[in-house]
């Protein structure tokens, strides 16, 4: 498992955050699951298949090993029910088999249970009749079970969203659907979740931060706004969103920081003071190489004298320009430009109108 998987998996894995994915996409917002009765459990599969006998003994192979993320177990009104998250590493290729892998995984569980009934029964020695073929009886029942792929790639998802989808244009497909399972992908896009008054806690901070994860600005703008909240996440909450934002996590404590407490407010207005100085630098080096460039072009046409004070003399110009230009794309106003540089807003406003 990568470093990037293990902050996810860390992330998800607190009772709260876990309890909240459920209630969010499963319930509607109600919260039905509460973090203080999840209990966990064990999420590797490993079966055996008989294939036949061979010698008078029954021939057993290893058909699948297979490991979820995170498993809970949770008790709604005396019925146990088993919640599990399949966890999608950041960046990582887009599972175009996913809706068939799912189906997989909670078969598995079915079929796991399914084993420890008949396996209790057979220590109990108490079927009889019918039963005892299966080793399942009538008033045996298995733990539902409900997996949710929890995606942090920017790719937008188009693989399929239910077995259905993988059929193709299968000819009297919709015919048989009715008599063919057609289990549903149970997807949560972290960059694209819409309703995220359904969700609580941290899960919905970070899922109404990552709407503005193209827009810096916005974004800082957003956190600012909210600083109480932004300012004092736990460390698991501050990895995964660095991570999604694409942001170094700050691992030096400020003054007055509570170990296990990040504040995201303070990274965030780093990181724009770093591109502003950025942009101011990449203007003055093109300014430069600009004006030695137009220095050279005029110079040859009215005499090398005069061609190279007026190529410096236009360099500054564009250099100058081409600073405010850089600081203006990356979101900053013409009057805080203006502030900044000691350029009179006029020309500022002249500039703007060249983007």
């Amino acid at each position: 498992m990568g470093k990037k998987e293990n902050i996810i998996i860390d992330y998800l894995s607190q009772p709260e955050v876990f309890a909240s994915l459920f209630n969010g996409f499963v319930f509607g917002g109600k919260q039905i699951v509460k973090p203080e009765i999840l209990r966990e459990v064990e999420g590797r599969y490993r079966f055996l298949l008989t294939d036949g006998m061979v010698k008078g003994r029954k021939d057993t192979y290893e058909v699948i090993k297979k490991e979820r993320d995170i498993v809970r177990e949770v008790t709604l009104d005396g019925n146990r029910i088993h919640l599990a998250v399949l966890g999608v590493e950041q960046q990582s290729e887009i599972d175009y088999s996913m809706a068939l892998r799912t189906l997989v995984y909670d078969t598995l569980e079915y079929l796991k249970q399914a084993r420890m009934i008949e396996q209790e029964h057979k220590r109990k020695k108490d079927v009889r009749g019918r039963e005892f073929l299966s080793h399942f009886k009538k008033e045996d029942i298995l733990i539902p079970t409900i997996t949710i792929v929890f995606y942090t790639g920017k790719e937008k998802w188009d693989a399929a969203r239910d077995l259905k989808g993988l059929f193709g244009d299968v000819s009297y497909v919709e015919e048989m659907l009715p008599f063919m399972v057609s289990s549903p992908l149970n997807l949560i896009s972290v960059y694209e979740v819409e309703d995220t008054l359904k969700y609580q806690g941290s899960l919905k901070d970070i899922f109404e931060l990552l709407k503005y994860v193209d827009d810096g600005t916005a974004m800082l703008e957003f956190v600012q706004k909210n600083k109480n909240t932004y300012s004092k996440l736990n460390e698991a909450t501050g990895r995964l969103l660095s991570l999604l934002i694409d942001m170094d996590f700050p691992e030096n404590k400020e003054e007055g920081e509570k170990d296990g407490e990040v504040d995201m407010c303070k990274a965030l207005e780093e990181i724009k003071k770093m591109s502003e100085d950025k942009g101011k630098e990449e203007g003055r080096a093109e300014g430069r190489e600009e004006g030695r460039a137009e220095g050279r072009a005029e110079g040859r046409e009215e005499g090398r004298a005069e061609g190279k004070e007026e190529g410096k003399a236009e360099g500054i110009r564009q250099g100058e320009a081409i600073i405010l230009l850089s600081m203006l794309n990356k979101g900053m106003t013409c009057e805080e430009v203006s502030v900044l540089t000691d350029v009179p807003l006029e020309k500022v406003k002249r500039i703007a109108e060249m983007k």
